[in-house]
């Protein structure tokens, strides 16, 4: 499943991008997947545990055996809500939390594998978040380690991106090609992908998230179909009358990131 696009420009702000198809089952896709998560860090001071002493919001994107990847996204993101550290032993850093992060990847990868198999155990993550050490976005890449050596301790990677652009799941070759042969924009990428169908994995809508300030934000895509503009937010139309009543209803909100003459 998937294709996830990490783009980085010049100025060190992060974007994220993907698609939301999962497919199960005899290769039937379901177009409801959420693979672009803004998620909380909080991180207190043993001797202070009123106050935080980091509490950001980090974005995570993932690609992976679409029968496990949501248990081990859930899995990493609860264990990542409440920490603690001394300061009189070191400083809070976006690497020590990526440290802490491929920690708890590893611990539920290779229960999954464990049970399952790599192709359906595995996965790969991207992460990124402010650090108060450098005091800029860091973006960090996590894979398994090959060849497997001992299965009962499977070896976590992690890398810094800085790459310019990054490409992770089924979609990544010919999303790469697209980008080599002249096509830059991620988001032209991505919906040329989905529009053509140049990969039957890779479908739905577009989700997208980036680095708002000191934190990483989803936001909706705004886009025009038959002359009507549409906004979403993971596949739903914010301002579908058939779907809200915003006089007795709710209502989402969020903001766009989009210029609309840039999506056409």
């Amino acid at each position: 499943m998937t294709l996830c696009i990490v783009n980085i420009n010049n100025k060190g702000n992060v974007e994220f991008w993907s698609d939301s198809r999962l497919n199960y089952g005899d290769n039937k896709p379901i177009d409801m997947a959420v693979k672009v998560v803004s998620f909380p860090v909080t991180i207190y001071n043993i001797s202070d545990k009123w106050t935080p002493d980091y509490s950001q919001n980090w974005g995570i994107c993932f690609a992976g055996g679409g029968q496990t990847i949501y248990y081990i996204k859930d899995f990493i993101l609860e264990n990542l809500r409440n920490l603690e550290y001394s300061s009189d032993l070191f400083d809070v850093s976006a690497n020590k939390i990526s440290n802490y992060i491929s920690v708890i990847y590893k611990i539920a990868v290779q229960k999954f594998v464990d049970k399952l198999s790599l192709d359906d155990g595995g996965c790969e993550l991207i992460t990124t978040g402010f650090c108060p050490k450098e005091k800029r976005f860091i973006t960090y890449y996590y894979t398994i380690k090959f060849p497997i050596d001992d299965w009962d301790d499977i070896e976590i990677i992690v890398n810094e991106l800085v790459d310019n652009i990054k490409f992770i799941g089924n979609g990544k070759y010919v999303a790469q090609n697209l980008y080599d042969d002249g096509l830059k924009n991620p988001y032209q990428i991505m919906k040329k992908i989905i529009d053509e169908n140049l990969n039957n994995k890779v479908g739905g809508q577009i989700q997208f998230g980036e680095n708002v300030n000191l934190d990483f934000k989803v936001k909706g895509v705004a886009k025009i179909e038959n002359h009507k503009t549409i906004t979403q937010l993971r596949g739903v139309d914010l301002y579908d009358v058939n779907l809200f009543d915003y006089t007795q209803d709710l209502k989402p909100t969020t903001s766009f990131l989009i210029n609309l003459k840039e999506i056409k």
